[in-house]
């Protein structure tokens, strides 16, 4: 179980070498890219890829994942702009589609395990075609992607149509969660925000790829440093002791000052959630 952070815990820095050394010093196994304007333009770049792709490769540092792009611009996201795989407009879908794709093909210079996509945009709500949507959208990604090596990771988030019973649903019906291309990214952040981190992990656990790992105060999406907010550590530990999931834990906290100091302070949190659910595994095999 490698502990990881993703780039967003600085987004308001550009992702490039400076940022990256600063992970591998801190102590992280490995990382996740965060593909969204300000702090990584060039995604859609093959040039820019190759260079981000290089510096992993350079500084041993293993990508677990891409987080795909959820919004053309910060200024279109502020106003509440967002792209999303199950948009009505065709247009919009495909769009979306189009630039989850282009952040994915990092993976053509270095391994990536999984593409973290947004299942809908924030505050969306479902409908008799919302479903039908997304599964042509991941069917698009994945031909896209098929010799890359990468999977889909659908991230539960704020809204109707992403909570955990939905997304096992969805993978269930569909048949996709049974390719192995297809499964599920676990926020406990989002999932607190409900007041159901415990019950959502347990929903989406058959089909965890990778996870997002932070705190929150106040039913707020504010991104705290585990163990600062309201999260029960003690219990989600329990939770993942008792399933298979062996992957990365990665921390999706955000400091807006860039500091070295936060990265080793992520580092050891993180460290400190895998020590727990090491402990409480070993504790249940007694």
């Amino acid at each position: 179980m490698l502990i990881g952070v993703s780039t967003h815990i600085h987004v308001y820095k550009p992702l490039g070498r400076n940022l990256l050394s600063g992970i591998k010093k801190a102590g992280f196994e490995t990382v996740e890219l965060y593909a969204n304007h300000p702090h990584w333009p060039g995604y859609a770049d093959a040039a820019s890829r190759r260079e981000i792709a290089e510096t992993c490769l350079d500084l041993d540092l293993p990508v677990n994942s891409v987080h795909s792009p959820f919004f053309r611009s910060l200024d279109e996201a502020r106003a509440g702009r967002w792209l999303s795989v199950t948009a009505k407009d065709n247009g919009l879908r495909s769009e979306s589609v189009e630039r989850i794709v282009e952040s994915a093909a990092v993976a053509e210079f270095v391994p990536v395990q999984s593409v973290v996509v947004h299942l809908g945009a924030p505050g969306e709500t479902e409908d008799n075609g919302t479903f039908d949507r997304l599964f042509y959208s991941v069917e698009e990604i994945t031909a896209a992607t098929r010799d890359l090596g990468v999977a889909v990771a659908l991230e539960n988030i704020t809204n109707e149509i992403s909570r955990g019973d939905r997304i096992a649903a969805f993978l269930q019906e569909s048949g996709l969660g049974e390719s192995g291309r297809v499964g599920c990214c676990y926020d406990c952040g989002h999932a607190a925000i409900y007041g159901v981190t415990v019950e959502e992990f347990e929903q989406m656990a058959p089909w965890l790829l990778t996870t997002h790992i932070h705190d929150t105060t106040g039913g707020r999406d504010n991104h705290l440093m585990p163990f600062d907010g309201e999260i029960d550590w003690e219990a989600l530990a329990g939770a993942f002791a008792s399933g298979a999931y062996d992957g990365a834990l990665i921390i999706e906290s955000k400091d807006d000052s860039g500091s070295p100091r936060t990265l080793k302070q992520s580092a050891s949190a993180a460290a400190r959630l895998r020590g727990k659910i090491l402990e409480a595994r070993q504790g249940g095999e007694g």
